[in-house]
């Protein structure tokens, strides 16, 4: 078989081998640098190179595929906070939500930049989520006011 990266489109079926194996000892290596895995590691590699199939086998069927794309590296400091938040941020935020615990929405804003300050003084100490939005990603992040 091959070694990704591969691309599926959708209703394609793919069969995924995926072996598992646990070391005894993970802090012992060989001369040569590798780990000395022992005879239950052995065990499991000839019983998975003679195909058998494990009892809860299913093939994957892809519905759909979305491009997969990393969310921007986004800062909250200081973190707890006092009063003063600053959010640093590799693309521009577009809209910027503070909700409580319980989930209420408490602040928003459209600050439409990578980095800016608000003020978090007038929200109750406590834990609160920060949601940023912008093109294409939503970032959440914990935040600690005091």
């Amino acid at each position: 078989g091959s070694s990704g990266p591969f691309t599926l489109d959708a209703g394609e079926e793919i069969e995924i081998d995926v072996l598992f194996g646990f070391l005894q000892n993970p802090n012992e290596r060989s001369e040569n640098g590798f780990f000395e895995y022992g005879p239950q590691l052995d065990s499991l590699i000839y019983w998975w190179n003679n195909n058998n199939t494990p009892s809860n086998y299913n093939p994957i069927l892809a519905q759909g595929i979305e491009n997969i794309v990393s969310e921007p590296r986004t800062n909250l400091y200081p973190n707890p906070s006092l009063g003063t938040l600053n959010i640093e941020c590799d693309a521009v935020i577009e809209n910027l939500q503070i909700f409580d615990i319980r989930g209420q929405l408490v602040k928003i804003i459209s600050p439409n930049a990578f980095n800016f300050t608000i003020s978090v003084d007038n929200l109750k100490p406590g834990v609160y989520i920060v949601e940023a939005k912008g093109d294409g990603f939503v970032v959440r992040k914990r935040l600690l006011v005091m």
